[in-house]
């Protein structure tokens, strides 16, 4: 539907700034923050396989042992932004 169209490609455009976020300032309690703004705003629109891996981003913001490096996030965004091109 055109709804859910427009929904994608403006789910598209968040991840996508979020990994250029990651690529040139990486924070990752900055990219935990987003990642659940993300999560709630198209909870519809994300398909379980990427509802998992962002709540392991989310989950960046409980300390340094779940934090991801700056590749292994830009890793995790990359295999979710395939799934709304």
């Amino acid at each position: 539907t055109k709804r859910s169209k427009v929904m994608y490609q403006s789910l598209y455009n968040e991840i996508s700034l979020l990994k250029q976020q990651a690529e040139y300032n990486y924070s990752p309690l900055y990219i935990a923050k987003m990642s659940m703004n993300i999560l709630n705003e198209y909870s519809n629109e994300i398909i379980a396989e990427d509802r998992d891996k962002f709540i392991s981003l989310i989950a960046m913001d409980m300390g340094e042992e779940f934090e991801y490096s700056q590749d292994e996030c830009i890793k995790v965004l990359s295999e979710i932004l395939k799934n709304y091109n």
